[in-house]
């Protein structure tokens, strides 16, 4: 080769790169042969890759998740929310012993967990509807089991109760996506799968006192939180093949609100916790029931001029969406709450150990899956309100005959046919009430979902905090607990009003007009 001969141009021609590829000496200097080797075998790598990949997109794409598969994904990860909600009930006492708190300051570990999914239900409700369910879905897993960990290894009751408020948060958001993704996989029987899932919420928070116990008696009560970083890699997995379930509006999330709302609840909490102290300040306790008052106030006025608010005024306002919020909060005192409280009960009236104290939601759990089986099945015969109102009974019965049940008796036996009772009634009527007013929702269905769970938390949390506080206050915690077992029993029988108020079916479909057409490819898809 001439040495005028630039070496670029000797590079450029493909006989040259072909002499390389192939060792041909051809005058080229072997440095330079080794680097243009490594970098054709680096383009033809990215080539591999890229076909792989998209092999395996298309594979993807022509091979949508099952529906059965995409019911259980859904189904798995509510009920990991739900079990955090009781689980740590027969743990309480120990928690609050280690940690050096009272009982009414341990139990915020439980109503910071129903406060927290109270202002994550409306926020996530928003957010699936804005970006869809799947993003919000695996974010939201994510966060639970990295707040799971970090529960684990709490070292005061202050963090406890920090990661308990962000795992709260992460939880609460499972339920809008769930209902997104069951709406759009199963369509006309959407009805049947979003009840069956909300009975696996409620199963959930059975099992969790269940677990709580069987913990304990092991001497690790850090485990009830531990235990979700395996599961929720698990179903964190299996969520990336969940569909998606598209998008429904462009508006903002009203943050600014979440958190005014958030405010005023842990005002109103931190209130009723004074109240319950040894020696209440007067002072402290105006200044926290201002602070609870003007919070709402503003933030009522707030949701009434913004457009999109946490808490859409129109699903607040009219009359079949009021009903069934107010009906929410009353059920989810009596249902929620004090199935949390029952273990409690179990241990300090009868002085039953943890383990024995969590085997009592037993029955109610496996009366109540086999019951809300069969009532999602026949919902097209029966209607709405027909179940709801024997349903709420029987739950209304089983807390009366809780707080009635005498010493002198067999306490493990009663306990547990109150409880199954419970279940027979919440099987019958969370199916009936999960679905109605879905259909008139529309595309709003998501921020309904959400609203209703929150009104549920709400009344959960505020009947878990009164009670504590009530009975910390007690010679005799015991009996102070069976008495808010009547009372609750009692005021679950005002359901029976509201359920008349209720619609009895559904009175339409969404239309073609309530699905945006991302929605419309991902149900094509």
């Amino acid at each position: 080769m001439p040495a005028s001969t630039p070496m670029r141009s000797v590079l450029s021609g493909g006989a040259a790169r072909r002499r390389v590829l192939v060792g041909h000496p051809g005058g080229l200097h072997p440095p330079l042969s080794q680097a243009t080797h490594t970098i054709r075998t680096r383009e033809v790598c990215t080539m591999m890759w890229r076909s792989a990949t998209r092999r395996l997109r298309d594979r993807g794409a022509g091979r949508p998740m099952r529906r059965w598969a995409v019911f259980l994904t859904a189904s798995f990860a509510l009920f990991m929310a739900a079990i955090e909600s009781s689980i740590i009930a027969t743990a309480l006492p120990t928690v609050s012993q280690e940690l050096g708190a009272g009982l009414n300051w341990g139990s915020w570990v439980v109503t910071i967990y129903f406060l927290g999914q109270t202002v994550s239900l409306p926020v996530a409700g928003r957010i699936t509807d804005r970006f869809g369910a799947k993003p919000v879905f695996l974010w939201a897993a994510g966060i639970f089991t990295l707040a799971s960990l970090g529960c684990g290894l709490a070292p005061s009751l202050v963090t406890l109760i920090l990661f308990r408020a962000i795992q709260a948060v992460a939880g609460g958001a499972f339920m809008p996506c769930v209902v997104r993704v069951l709406a759009t996989t199963f369509e006309d029987e959407s009805d049947r799968a979003i009840g069956l899932t909300t009975t696996v919420w409620t199963v959930g928070v059975m099992v969790g006192p269940l677990l709580g116990g069987a913990f304990l008696e092991l001497g690790f009560w850090r485990g009830v939180f531990l235990i979700n970083v395996p599961l929720g890699l698990i179903f964190l997995v299996f969520g990336f093949r969940l569909p998606r379930s598209g998008t429904v509006e462009t508006s903002p999330v009203d943050v600014l609100g979440a958190g005014l709302f958030g405010m005023t609840m842990v005002a109103a909490l931190l209130a009723i916790n004074e109240l319950g102290a040894t020696a209440p300040s007067p002072v402290v306790l105006c200044t926290l029931c201002v602070l609870a008052v003007g919070g709402l106030t503003v933030f009522l006025r707030r949701a009434g001029r913004i457009r999109h608010s946490i808490i859409p005024m129109a699903l607040l306002g009219q009359r079949p969406y009021r009903t069934i919020n107010m009906t929410a909060l009353v059920y989810g005192m009596g249902s929620v709450g004090f199935a949390t409280l029952l273990p409690l009960l179990a241990e300090s009236r009868f002085d039953m150990s943890a383990l024995e104290s969590g085997t009592l939601l037993t029955s109610r759990a496996v009366v109540m899956l086999v019951t809300s089986s069969v009532t999602s099945a026949i919902l097209d015969r029966t209607g709405f309100r027909r179940p709801m109102a024997l349903g709420f009974t029987l739950l209304a019965a089983s807390l009366i005959i809780s707080g009635l049940i005498p010493k002198n008796v067999d306490a493990t036996l009663a306990l547990s046919i109150a409880s199954g009772l419970a279940g027979l009634g919440i099987g019958i009527a969370v199916p009936s009430f999960s679905s109605t007013g879905l259909s008139e929702a529309g595309s709003n269905i998501s921020a309904l979902t959400g609203l209703r769970g929150m009104f549920m938390t709400l009344g959960a949390t505020f009947g878990v905090s009164v009670t504590t506080v009530l009975t910390a206050q007690s010679s005799d915690e015991g009996s102070s607990l069976a008495h808010a077992f009547v009372a609750a029993g009692l005021v679950t029988l005002a359901l029976l009003w509201m359920v008349r108020r209720l619609p009895e079916r559904p009175t339409r479909r969404p239309s073609d007009s309530d699905i945006s057409p991302a929605q419309a490819a991902a149900s094509a898809e």
